[in-house]
């Protein structure tokens, strides 16, 4: 059982105590970072990054995507959930021509305190 908020700027919400799928999905219409949260759970965190194209991606375990554009011009918007602050991405605009990006990270990285299980974790 969970209990699952948000007050994030992007997207306020609070989903009770549920097992399943809520009634009603939740549609995201601002970009940005929705951080999720657990009532029940407080160790427990998510992460929705909310974004207006349809060219994204998830690093791999060096750090590295492949995205496939034509050249031209971009802005190259970065998000990490170690970011000293989460809900800011980093920027910078970029001219794609043959030659691969390389991005240096600008932000702090800070790893968070993992917390294991709690009493009410005997659910499947």
């Amino acid at each position: 059982m969970h209990h699952v908020y948000s007050f994030s700027k992007a997207k306020s919400f609070e989903l009770k105590l549920y097992r399943e799928q809520p009634q009603d999905p939740i549609s995201f219409e601002q970009t940005g970072v929705v951080e999720l949260g657990c009532n029940i759970h407080d160790w427990m965190l998510g992460y929705i990054v909310v974004v207006d194209s349809p060219y994204y991606a998830m690093t791999n375990d060096k750090g590295q995507i492949e995205l496939t554009l034509e050249a031209g011009d971009f802005t190259l918007n970065i998000w990490h959930s170690e970011f000293s602050d989460i809900s800011k991405t980093e920027s910078k605009a970029i001219s794609l021509t043959s030659a691969p990006v390389v991005y240096q990270i600008k932000q702090a990285i800070i790893s968070r305190v993992a917390v294991g299980v709690d009493e009410f974790d005997d659910y499947e």
